[in-house]
């Protein structure tokens, strides 16, 4: 893939790189009311693979009536070598309330 990076502050700090993208995927359904979906990404530059990004997101959803679910999501982002102001390691964790109209 193509990066065009620019830092959002007054810094000069613009990158154009090629980053490799590859994934894994996975879902699983161990409950006839429970699903677990996770999918991360791993991103090396190709001039220089010891700077990559990992990043995964990994949601568990629990189905309450049948149109009714409790779902919670947790993204982890990781970059050894973030742009200026950015801190190598981010994190999120929501949760939250699915109703599907049928």
């Amino acid at each position: 893939m193509y990066e065009y990076e620019e830092a959002s502050d007054n810094s000069i700090a613009i990158l154009r790189d090629f980053r490799g993208s590859m994934y894994l995927s996975f879902s699983l359904y161990p409950l006839e009311n429970l699903s677990i979906v996770s999918t991360t990404y791993y991103q090396p530059l190709i001039k220089q693979l010891s700077d990559f990004r990992v990043s995964n997101e990994t949601s568990l959803a629990l189905k309450i009536f049948d149109n009714l679910a409790f779902k919670t999501s947790f993204t982890f982002n990781f970059d050894t070598e973030p742009i200026v102001g950015i801190p190598e390691t981010q994190y999120e964790l929501t949760n939250g309330i699915i109703y599907t109209f049928d």
